[in-house]
């Protein structure tokens, strides 16, 4: 006997709901996943971050000795990171360069060492710089996205969060720092 036709009208329903569901949530997930998040769909990456505490993490200095969140002394700042070959990083940069005179700024960086140096010379932007060589403070903190800014409280606290330029240039705004 052929099973298909042991399936009654209310059991072959379901199992095709089921099945368009499943075929559904696929697409979907296929979609965002090669064609990004659907413009106007607010995504908040880092959102999962805020009220909680700065992990501690110790990467290389871009020049010499180690940098962590200690670094900062227990001031409020900006922990930034970026990578050397990412367009968005490059267009944050003048952010950036406004906004170390306000507020200090804890830099991450991952890509080449050499041109992260540089990139942060041409820009005249003053900060702790650390090297991310194996990407260990980005991953501790479940950030897959650059560039993202997070503030920092003098408690060690993440107060706000950004990812991408737009964003950032949003959340230093509210510092009273302009582009």
């Amino acid at each position: 006997m052929n099973p298909i036709a042991k399936i009654d009208d209310g059991n072959l329903k379901m199992v095709m709901t089921v099945t368009c569901g499943a075929l559904a949530a696929l697409c979907v997930s296929l979609g965002v996943r090669f064609f990004g998040h659907p413009p106007g769909l607010r995504v908040d990456p880092l959102g999962g971050l805020l009220g909680t505490e700065v992990p501690h993490f110790e990467i290389s200095g871009l020049d010499f000795g180690e940098v962590s969140p200690d670094s900062m002394g227990g001031d409020p700042y900006i922990l930034y990171f970026t990578s050397t070959d990412c367009d968005a990083c490059d267009s944050a940069y003048p952010i950036l360069q406004n906004a170390d005179s306000k507020i200090p700024l804890l830099i991450v960086g991952i890509g080449s060492r050499a041109n992260l140096r540089k990139v942060i010379k041409a820009h005249g932007i003053t900060a702790v710089v650390g090297y991310d060589s194996t990407r260990a403070a980005l991953r501790s903190l479940g950030i897959y996205g650059v560039p993202s800014a997070l503030f920092v409280d003098e408690a060690g606290i993440f107060r706000q969060a950004a990812t991408g330029p737009e964003n950032i240039f949003r959340m230093f705004s509210s510092f009273n720092v302009d582009k």
